[in-house]
């Protein structure tokens, strides 16, 4: 007999974009037998008044029929809240958290004579990919129009800064995406750990270690910024706390000056 596999809902952290704030209402757990697939289900709240303005559901993964009806994201805007683009705004604050899940593509569906939907699906760079009658509960067929959206950021956009290096580093070790470690890291540079055990300093190629790290990538690992420091002339030094594998890290990455100016 085989034993089904229990979805356990990742905390997505803080979803806040000016008044517009993502507050997680509620998990419902799949059910293969029933049809049903994990699910978010967000409250649009005003970051101010506390006031719901709307909510979004996210699913994670999808049935046949929700690739035709359903999709992996729902929103409902509350009439009193519309025209602020707060359905556009939620969505995109879910972007990364979407990215961490292993979503891609994401899928959004509609009924093509909703325009305030399309126009919505179209902002956030929806390609329509088919618009059919579908038969929903009861047997009633409904015009669908489905979107596929992909979620990626350009590699070179993700390490533009040096928060979206650090956040692109660690989505490089959850996922173990070669591309995007190998767009941080030079081939030839020197990857150095100290051992305790041999008191020596070990050093090995980023070419080298970069193969290690996509073979074992931990969707748990985490990272952030603690320092960073000029030194004139020459580089940048930057401090950073790095958890891999349930290890915890401290390290520097050292950056230097590119076109006469530091990369931070």
């Amino acid at each position: 007999m085989t034993q089904a596999t229990v979805f356990h809902f990742p905390d997505p952290g803080l979803l806040r974009d000016n008044d517009l704030e993502l507050v997680v209402s509620g998990t419902y757990p799949g059910n293969a037998e029933k049809g049903f697939v994990p699910e978010y289900r967000f409250d649009m709240v005003h970051a101010v008044t506390r006031a719901v303005m709307g909510t979004l559901d996210l699913r994670v993964g999808l049935t046949e029929q929700l690739k035709q009806y359903g999709g992996h994201i729902g929103y409902e805007v509350a009439e009193a809240h519309r025209g602020h683009n707060y359905a556009a705004r939620s969505c995109r604050l879910l972007f990364p958290f979407i990215r961490q899940l292993g979503i891609q593509p994401v899928i959004i569906t509609c009924n093509p004579a909703n325009l305030a939907s399309v126009k919505t699906i179209e902002s956030l760079g929806g390609k329509l990919v088919a618009t059919n009658n579908v038969e929903v509960e009861g047997g009633v067929q409904r015009l669908t129009s489905v979107y596929f959206l992909e979620v990626d950021m350009p590699l070179q956009e993700q390490v533009a800064t040096l928060e979206h290096a650090m956040n692109a580093y660690v989505e490089g070790l959850r996922t173990g995406k070669l591309e995007l470690l190998q767009t941080l890291f030079w081939g030839d540079g020197q990857f150095c750990v100290y051992v305790d055990s041999e008191e020596k300093i070990l050093c090995k190629t980023f070419s080298e270690v970069l193969a290690s790290w996509v073979e074992t990538p931990d969707p748990e690992a985490s990272g952030k910024i603690i320092a960073q420091e000029l030194i004139e002339g020459v580089m940048g030094r930057v401090t950073y706390a790095l958890t891999f594998h349930g290890k915890y890290y401290t390290d520097y990455l050292l950056l230097y000056l590119v076109d006469g100016k530091y990369p931070f």
